[in-house]
């Protein structure tokens, strides 16, 4: 139980210091410069953040103002529960980048690729995806190595490896706060004994990874994610 406490309390304190340092960027003096767009920009991701309806996180955003707000977001969605939010960037460590939602839940990505979750109950605790990341970027490999850490029932690390294959899949585009991003696409089949699962990725033209379905958990699922700030 140790360490379920213990990540339990960080979570709690990231989320107040989250959202203390997004009310003093949001908030401030009403005649600042850029005060209405932040505003504008904190009142819709507060909304949006509410969970009597599940709207679309997004609808409310535009690019124009999530730019000038100085704010980072990324949208996510888990279609096994259903839910979707819009978090917000609160670490960032070398390659890694950790976002927060306001009920708690935090992902971390290393650049883009999902290394880290909690607030899902089957979580993903950490992963090596060092091999994966190079051939995805790449856009093929056979025979590639993935490792998940996970908690068993007993609070102990359990590790589960997959054997992954990555192809390109072709040019594509997808729609990002009403930009259309032409987006070159690929996918990872990865399995082992037990199961299987199919991600892809959506890298832009400079080499971002703006969008992608990456899988959690068997009881999760997949993990739907935008980078909503460029």
């Amino acid at each position: 139980m140790g360490k379920v406490l213990e990540m339990i309390m960080v979570q709690s304190i990231l989320k107040a210091a989250s959202l203390a340092a997004i009310l003093m960027v949001l908030s401030g003096c009403g005649n600042q410069p850029g005060t209405e767009t932040a505003n504008q920009v904190w009142s819709g991701v507060s909304d949006l953040w509410s969970k009597d309806d599940q709207p679309d996180p997004r609808a409310r955003l535009t690019r124009d103002a999530l730019d000038q707000a100085e704010i980072r977001l990324i949208y996510i969605e888990i279609p096994e529960f259903p839910s979707q939010a819009t978090l917000q960037e609160v670490a960032r460590n070398r390659a890694n980048s950790t976002w927060l939602s306001v009920d708690g839940v935090t992902v971390t990505f290393q650049q883009g690729f999902l290394v880290a979750t909690r607030g899902y109950g089957e979580d993903l605790m950490a992963a090596d995806l060092d091999a994966v990341r190079s051939a995805v970027m790449r856009g093929s490999g056979q025979n590639i190595l993935r490792v998940h850490d996970y908690l068993d029932g007993g609070d102990d690390i359990e590790r589960r490896s997959f054997i992954c294959n990555i192809r390109t899949l072709g040019r594509s585009s997808v729609t990002i706060l009403q930009e259309v991003v032409p987006v070159r696409q690929v996918s990872e089949t990865c399995q082992n004994p037990d199961i299987q699962f199919q991600n892809r990725y959506d890298f832009a033209s400079d080499g971002r990874l703006v969008a992608s379905k990456q899988w959690i958990s068997p009881s999760v699922g997949y993990m739907v994610a935008e980078e909503l700030s460029r």
